[in-house]
């Protein structure tokens, strides 16, 4: 019952190997187990055969022979006892020749030395560490640091009888366990070199540090993501340097070139390759269209990045380089090793020259491929969101003139007028470029002024007139206070104030007028006066110059900004060829 409860514990009938290690250690017990059983069996026979109770025959027996009768008593227990001692010695002479053995047999370094550092023993893969590095058999000392005594006199003294070092020898990295047994006078060491491992981690750690200031740009992006001055070029090219140009790599591999793509309509890739050249980027001035390489499986495209080596691709350097777009290998030259990834509608080839690259340089690639596919959704959508707004302000704009003597080229030659305009003044592109949509919506508030007012072919009365000025009121009530609109809502309210204050609604003047208000004021009478109107025929542009810059009894020169006035003289020429170009 103690042996049933004690395997049943343990779990020892669910393991016979783990029962024998359990009897053999304790020969005794089994001993006397077995030799009780053994003497039952022989109570059972000879009550079976003679009928006659076999301890009282033993008993009887003892008198007339004791030495036969108690050999027959203690045999049972002594040869169970011997068999088992024996066994134990058996089993621990083969555990010893096992171990001697041992360090022949290991694949890692195994080194016996003394206390004072002198080596005693090193194996069979210590010899052959020493022969790969070129280190002669004579020279053995250096598989141990040079200060190895002081370290374990060092130990010895802290009682520290196991510790760990590392050992840098020949570019390799040898992490030894060491452990000293003072009552032996030596020092058991066994080594394993680390620097594969090593390298790995390194290049992890240099990856993760690529991806982790990647990432930080991308954030940069989208905290400052400004839809109006999006450049998704811009943003490529600073991602794609992060890759290229990146002092923190280390030993992560850095490529060469790097075809960066987007999916177009016909299901190719259309893209430029990117390169380095000292701490800039340069992008190729061809466009590459190619058509995206199969990968090994749909789960593989869709989930890793795939890298290539020439070395283990089983190919000549001929068929190598079958793989790869002839276009782009006749800009890369030829090709040793590259990774690909597609994220979506982005597809990015990298490739390198040098070492061997593999899953890190791979992880990488995807998730400059990952961000450059986000930034290029933002774009996208950016601009589908941005050809909407225009849609809807030059929609806007049209409706306004449905009454009007103006047409729909008069607001294209406003726009272009006020892009000149403001790029000769030296603004910024933002502004460039919101003024180019916001003054076709100079005169919207007209959609509330009546018809037959705006469509007199006479000189307006007083009354007409104060209901005509009218409009630049409803203009701004129509664009509102979207800040996308706020110039086109100050354009409205604003562009006939005059600069001498003798203009309406507000009579503002000077710089109180905004300054996209107060250019939009000048090209509107340039436009007016090269127009053909049905109180007035069409002026040449050399006439509209002259009363814009001389008067007549409407136009005055002091109704302009002075500088606005030069600008426009500077670029005069421009203004004239728009006006030619959009003819109604």
């Amino acid at each position: 019952m103690f042996l049933k409860r004690a395997t049943q514990q343990t779990g020892l009938f669910e393991q016979p190997e783990a029962l024998l290690r359990y009897l053999f250690a304790r020969p005794l017990f089994v001993a006397i187990a077995i030799a009780l059983f053994i003497h039952f069996l022989k109570a059972f026979n000879y009550q079976w055969n003679s009928g006659a109770n076999y301890l009282l025959s033993l008993s009887q027996s003892l008198g007339k022979s004791p030495v036969i009768v108690m050999g027959e008593i203690i045999l049972p227990f002594l040869i169970p006892l011997l068999v088992i001692v024996s066994g134990r010695k058996v089993i621990a002479i083969r555990q010893q020749n096992s171990l001697a053995i041992f360090p022949e047999l290991n694949p890692d370094i195994v080194i016996k030395t003394s206390l004072s550092g002198h080596i005693e023993y090193i194996n069979p893969a210590a010899r052959q560490f020493l022969n790969d590095t070129s280190i002669s058999v004579q020279d053995a000392n250096r598989l141990l640091p040079a200060e190895f005594a002081e370290i374990i006199g060092s130990a010895i003294r802290n009682n520290k009888n196991k510790l760990g070092i590392e050992h840098h020898i020949e570019g390799h990295v040898i992490d030894y366990t060491i452990n000293s047994a003072p009552n032996l006078d030596a020092v058991f060491i066994a080594g394993r070199d680390i620097t594969h491992r090593r390298g790995i981690e390194r290049r992890l750690h240099d990856s993760q540090n690529l991806i982790r200031e990647m990432s930080e740009l991308v954030d940069q992006i989208f905290n400052e993501y400004d839809p109006l001055s999006f450049n998704l070029e811009d943003h490529f090219t600073q991602i794609v340097k992060t890759f290229l140009h990146n002092d923190h790599m280390g030993n992560a591999a850095t490529p060469k070139f790097v075809y960066l793509a987007s999916l177009s309509k016909n299901d190719a890739f259309v893209g430029h390759i990117y390169f380095g050249e000292e701490d800039a980027v340069k992008i190729s001035a061809d466009i590459f269209e190619t058509l995206w390489k199969p990968l090994p499986s749909n789960e593989q495209r869709q989930q890793n990045a795939v890298y290539f080596n020439i070395e283990d691709s089983q190919q000549t350097p001929e068929e190598f380089q079958q793989d790869i777009d002839p276009k782009i290998r006749e800009f890369t030259g030829n090709v040793h090793r590259y990774a690909m990834y597609r994220s979506g509608h982005v597809a990015i080839i990298a490739f390198y020259e040098g070492d061997r690259i593999n899953q890190f340089d791979a992880m990488v690639l995807k998730t400059l491929a990952i961000y450059s596919n986000a930034l290029l959704r933002i774009s996208l959508e950016n601009k589908a969101t941005e050809e909407a707004f225009i849609y809807a302000i030059e929609a806007l704009a049209r409706a306004s003139e449905t009454n009007d003597q103006d047409t729909g080229s008069h607001i294209n030659r406003i726009n272009e007028y006020c892009r000149v305009l403001a790029r000769e003044l030296n603004q910024p592109d933002n502004f460039v470029n919101t003024i180019a949509y916001s003054a076709q919506m100079h005169d919207v508030g007209k959609i509330h002024t009546p018809a037959n007012i705006l469509k007199k072919p006479g000189i307006l009365n007083e009354d007409e007139y104060n209901v005509m000025k009218q409009h630049t009121i409803a203009g701004a009530r129509i664009l509102g206070n979207s800040p996308r609109l706020k110039m086109a809502a100050e354009i409205a309210r604003y562009h006939h104030e005059k600069f001498d204050g003798s203009g309406y609604p507000c009579g503002l003047s000077g710089e109180e007028i905004p300054l996209a208000a107060r250019i939009v004021a000048i090209v509107d009478v340039y436009d007016a006066l090269r127009q053909r109107r049905v109180y007035k025929d069409a002026m040449s542009h050399n006439e509209a110059v002259h009363i814009i810059c001389n008067g007549d009894e409407r136009t005055k020169p002091h109704h302009f900004d002075p500088q606005i006035l030069e600008a426009f003289l500077r670029v005069q020429d421009q203004f004239d060829s728009i006006f030619s170009r959009y003819q109604d």
